[in-house]
């Protein structure tokens, strides 16, 4: 998500596309660690990390329904 670009001529739309991709992005990124916390990882930081990755999963899935690339 981070990595690609849109090539578009309309340097507005390619900046508004490019920018709703960093907060998808960094959604994947905090579920994907917090699940591997989960995972590694005993007592309270395993409890509170169990919490955190579905809440993340629910904003990417959140996200992705109102998601609108023109």
């Amino acid at each position: 998500m981070l990595t690609h670009s849109h090539a578009l001529s309309n340097l507005k739309d390619q900046l508004l596309i490019e920018i709703t991709h960093i907060p998808l992005a960094l959604a994947v990124i905090v579920a994907a660690w917090a699940r591997w916390i989960q995972l590694r990882l005993d007592g309270a930081p395993s409890r509170i990390a169990g919490w955190i990755w579905p809440l993340a999963l629910l904003a990417i899935a959140a996200s992705l329904l109102l998601y609108k690339e023109q």
